[in-house]
C-alpha cells in the first residue's frame, strides 16, 4: 500500500460507489487500482453481474476533487501520454 496514493484512492472508491448505489459496496480487495502519472488519474478494475467494468477518474486541479472520465476511446486517446506513466497499482493481476 502506498500512503501517497491512499487518501485518492479512497476518494475513487467512495465516489465510484456512489456513482453505482451499490449498497454492498466495492471492496477495495476486490478491485483492480491503476494510479497513472502521480495521482492525475485513476483507473478502478472490477467485475459486476459477470461483467468487467473499468472507470476512469481525473483529479480535477481546479476544484481539487476527482471526477469520473469517459472511459471511450475518443476520450482515452486524448489522454494517452498520462496513461502511460503507471505510477502505482494494486490488486492487478493476482485473478
Amino acid at each position: 500500500m502506498n500512503q501517497k496514493y491512499e487518501t485518492a484512492i479512497e476518494e475513487v472508491l467512495v465516489l465510484e460507489n456512489k456513482k453505482l448505489m451499490n449498497n454492498d459496496g466495492l471492496k477495495r480487495e476486490d478491485v483492480g487500482i491503476i494510479v497513472y502519472s502521480e495521482g492525475k488519474y485513476i483507473e478502478l478494475i472490477y467485475d459486476l453481474n459477470n461483467e468487467q467494468i473499468e472507470s476512469l477518474y481525473e483529479f480535477d486541479t481546479d476544484r481539487n476533487v476527482y471526477e469520473h472520465y469517459p472511459h471511450s476511446p475518443e476520450y482515452l486517446e486524448r489522454i494517452q501520454d498520462f496513461l502511460a506513466e503507471t505510477s502505482y497499482t494494486e490488486n492487478i493481476g493476482l485473478k
